[in-house]
């Protein structure tokens, strides 16, 4: 990894950090409408109250893949390995479900266990968005060329999900960055912002790009660097 690619990575997660809580935005790939309510209270920045939010369902009468995702918000990893692993076991044709424990899997930096589960959704979906977003995304870390085969159907099919579709052009927008490629981020920063606009999704890691962007052009009163750590 190059000192920039370092530096973009290290600025992002620093502004994702002081609102996030310990999981990242899934952009759609979780539609439990309460697994949503907890998550909107955390992409919010009520830490607290996501909390309890998340709490209420690890303890209540909540699918085995929701508890993994609340045991995942709140940092209990194992448990949410656990419950991932039960949940596929029981419903082994489930693409989503083994997609987010492949997420799991990339948020803890096990990119190889990823990409083998990525690979096994895709073998039930072969077109699931969100498993070639989080395939794209192990690749692109890799600096593997193969991501291409992932992210490129994400950014010209528009008959996928708006927000696996979002989430890939700020894959775009990250990776250009990283690469010195400013105007090719900032079309993918805009192109990702009125897809994210569009479905309501929060704007957090828009905001960090282009607070990152910022910062790498030594622009140190950026307006995006005041909402990222607001």
């Amino acid at each position: 990894m190059t000192s920039r690619s370092t530096c973009v990575v290290s600025l992002i997660a620093g502004f994702l950090a002081t609102t996030l809580q310990a999981r990242d935005i899934h952009y759609g790939s979780v539609t439990d409408a309460d697994l949503l309510r907890c998550d909107r209270l955390a992409w919010s920045g009520q830490k607290s109250a996501s909390t309890s939010c998340y709490r209420d369902l690890l303890a209540g009468n909540s699918a085995t893949e929701i508890k993994a995702e609340a045991a995942w918000a709140l940092g209990e990893l194992e448990l949410a390995n656990q419950h991932f692993r039960f949940a596929t076991s029981v419903n082994p044709d489930d693409a989503s479900i083994r997609v987010r424990w492949g997420d799991l899997f990339a948020d803890s930096h096990q990119n190889g266990e990823a990409m083998n589960i990525y690979r096994e959704a895709l073998n039930i979906d072969a077109t699931h968005a969100y498993a070639q977003l989080g395939a794209a995304s192990v690749l692109v870390g890799g600096f593997d060329d193969a991501a291409n085969t992932f992210l490129e159907p994400l950014l010209t099919d528009e008959s996928f999900a708006g927000g696996a579709r979002a989430a890939a052009w700020l894959l775009v927008a990250r990776v250009s960055l990283e690469n010195s490629q400013r105007p090719r981020a900032e079309d993918a920063m805009d192109t990702a912002e009125e897809l994210l606009r569009a479905d309501d999704w929060p704007l957090l890691e828009l905001y960090a790009l282009r607070a990152a962007a910022d910062l790498l052009d030594n622009v140190t009163e950026s307006e995006y660097t005041a909402i990222s750590l607001a």
